[in-house]
């Protein structure tokens, strides 16, 4: 197994998304169930992360129009211990923290509109499980 350490312990990572204006705050903000209420923008990162992950899709970022929203150090080290596993299991050849991140966050960009698109179809109401058998 390649150094963990390495690619926890990247520094400040800053994650972009096209959306965070847009999708992470409407989700955040008008949940009826206000699931991601204490954990905040990270809690909702991840979980749009574990989504894209399941479905192995990324989104690419148009970086021009993207704005950051996450950071790395704002993770749990626990979480991001097991982003990295999840990532080297699917893709071993990486070797360099930068590219091990940008997957991380193109998972999380194509999870957050599956997220987004599932609260609309619910009446604002972000049903997890009918994500994950919907899709």
């Amino acid at each position: 197994m390649k150094n963990l350490d390495l690619f926890v312990d990247a520094g400040n990572v800053k994650f972009l998304s096209a959306y965070r204006d847009s999708m992470y705050h409407v989700i955040r903000e008008k949940d009826h169930y206000g699931l991601f209420k204490k954990t905040g923008i990270t809690g909702l990162f991840n979980t749009a992360f574990s989504i894209g992950y399941h479905f192995d899709e990324q989104t690419p970022i148009d970086r021009k129009n993207a704005i950051n929203h996450v950071n790395l150090v704002s993770i749990d080290r626990s979480v991001k211990e097991l982003m990295v596993l999840l990532v080297l299991k699917r893709k071993p050849q990486i070797n360099d923290p930068k590219y091990l991140w940008a997957e991380v966050e193109m998972y999380a960009e194509y999870g957050i509109q599956v997220m987004f698109n599932t609260f609309k179809n619910k009446n604002d109401k972000l049903v997890i499980s009918s994500i994950l058998e919907n899709n």
